[in-house]
């Protein structure tokens, strides 16, 4: 039987670990021990947290999107980053996110977001080189409000850029709010083609073409490994 890698180093949170417990995460102590990791820091950071969380008046036309489905909105000092509503819609509701801590340093293309579900795990990769100021505790605990929310209004973490934020805007390559329409379009032509190499239902893709809606059913019922390819493919470009 192959020896079969940690969800842990699947996404990148570690760089070696093999899984000797087939994937039963919830028995195991690595996890566990990873897990008590966020909720130390949720302690060390309350006061910041309950801060962090106050309702604030975002306003989803004043947001970039990367090619990677990360949002980001201008604040004083940085940026305020999420993950659209596209990923959102794919995303099993299973997932648990996995935040750097605040202080820790992010770099560009690398690894900064991480989540594991049933299917395994993956990463996001950062959009620029910053510090972490603050992070959404609520979320490691409670999971569900990313779904149950417009995800434009889920602030996961804010980053202070190494470059002057107004630099990194003039000189990056985003995607602004008003052009998303056209960026998912071509988003759904791509998943399109992947539903058709992994299905034969030639029902799929009647409406991909000009817009229409996914067969989010048929996604949600690809096995691990599939479901897994399709994240990456969205992902990491």
């Amino acid at each position: 039987m192959p020896v079969q890698k940690c969800i842990w180093m699947e996404c990148g949170y570690i760089e070696y670990k093999l899984c000797d417990r087939n994937y039963d995460c919830e028995n195991c102590p690595f996890d566990k021990a990873i897990h008590e990791k966020n909720r130390s820091a949720i302690e060390k950071n309350i006061e910041q947290v309950k801060s962090y969380l106050e309702p604030k008046n975002s306003n989803v036309e004043e947001s970039f999107i990367t090619k990677n489905h990360i949002w980001l909105r201008k604040t004083n000092d940085g940026f305020v980053l999420g993950i659209d509503d596209f990923i959102q819609k794919i995303l099993r509701r299973n997932i648990k996110f996995h935040l750097p801590e605040p202080k820790t340093l992010i770099k560009k293309n690398r690894a900064f977001l991480w989540l594991t579900g049933d299917f395994g795990g993956f990463s996001f990769p950062a959009p620029f080189d910053g510090i972490v100021e603050t992070v959404n505790y609520e979320l490691i605990e409670n999971p569900f409000l990313f779904f149950d929310t417009n995800s434009f209004q889920i602030e996961l973490m804010e980053v202070i850029p190494e470059v002057n934020p107004i630099d990194f805007l003039s000189t990056e390559i985003l995607i602004e709010y008003d052009n998303y329409h056209n960026f998912i379009t071509n988003e759904k032509i791509l998943v399109n083609n992947f539903l058709n190499k992994k299905t034969h239902d030639y029902r799929l893709g009647i409406t991909m073409y000009d817009g229409g809606d996914i067969k989010y059913d048929v996604i949600q019922n690809f096995s691990n490994e599939t479901y897994l390819q399709l994240l990456k493919l969205l992902i990491n470009k």
